[in-house]
């Protein structure tokens, strides 16, 4: 099982299987999101089309030929945790309960970060979503991709479609799954606003809000007829209503010629989707001069 957006950037092997491999983990972001309900669990359903994006993180998985359960994990950001409290630590366990019979080995996990933490990128999902591909590659491709999801969703609601990857909208907690035509190659900027958003309080402002109705969903119908006037007219994201440092770098790329903007999950991440490059470069010089961290990227 090897998905379209996870580019397998080598594989080295000394006998007749791979010991070591790297794989890129792509971000995400919300082509629409709207929040649905609220289970007695306490996770919420939602409706979103999420897009993956050339914006990785990298992941290199090591066999280190000695038999054992230990998993040594090393981080190119010093703000993350390299232990359990680590969705790739937890994925890589989660990965060998469910596997049997397999001849485990210690791991060494490198995780050479990219994406902006906390920023509604889902960097650490696709972090969890590559350990669990590079895994299954590295032991023989032994779960299909639908297998896959299964094991990655109880870790977090994000990681099954970043297994997944490419265009898809998703129901219930983000598990269920429908596919979409491909995003059209339109040219992305990525930027990072200010404040920090704790998605927790977010989502409780949300669901303070007894009235509010359910957005309709014009993203999937665009993408499948292939318009992208009304792809850029139907961006949605629920949590702009309750979220407010989104608005300066919206206007930034709205100004530089921004088809369509949107904040990406709780944030504080916004996108800007261009029709051409130079539109795209001319809204990235225009954010970083304002002292925002900013990216380039296209659909992937």
């Amino acid at each position: 099982m090897r998905t379209n957006h996870h580019k397998i950037h080598n594989t080295l092997s000394e006998s007749s299987y791979m010991t070591k491999i790297k794989i890129a983990a792509p971000a995400k972001i919300n082509l629409f999101l709207d929040v649905t309900g609220r289970l007695e669990n306490g996770y919420h359903t939602i409706d979103t089309v999420m897009q993956s994006v050339s914006l990785c993180d990298y992941i290199t998985i090591t066999l280190t030929g000695t038999s054992g359960n230990a998993i040594s994990l090393v981080c190119t950001e010093n703000a993350l945790p390299l232990d359990e409290n680590n969705l790739a630590h937890r994925a890589a366990d989660a990965f060998f309960k469910r596997a049997d019979n397999i001849d485990r080995q210690n791991l060494e996990i490198v995780i050479e970060k990219h994406i902006p933490i906390a920023a509604g990128l889902a960097g650490g999902s696709t972090d969890a979503a590559g350990v669990l591909i590079a895994l299954n590659l590295l032991y023989g491709e032994r779960f299909s991709c639908e297998e896959l999801c299964d094991i990655a969703l109880p870790l977090g609601a994000d990681i099954p479609f970043c297994v997944r990857g490419g265009t898809v909208r998703c129901g219930g907690i983000g598990e269920i799954f429908t596919s979409c035509r491909p995003m059209p190659g339109l040219f992305i900027v990525i930027a990072i606003g200010d404040d920090a958003v704790n998605t927790a309080w977010a989502y409780s402002q949300l669901d303070a809000d007894a009235e509010r109705l359910p957005h309709k969903n014009t993203v999937h119908a665009a993408l499948e007829s292939g318009d992208i006037d009304a792809l850029c007219a139907g961006l949605y994201n629920v949590f702009e209503n309750v979220v407010s440092s989104h608005e300066p770098l919206k206007k930034l790329m709205r100004e530089s010629g921004a088809a369509g903007t949107l904040m990406s999950g709780s944030g504080p991440s916004v996108f800007g989707l261009f029709y051409d490059p130079l539109s795209a470069h001319t809204a990235y010089e225009a954010l970083t001069e304002n002292g925002y961290r900013a990216f380039l990227a296209k659909p992937c």
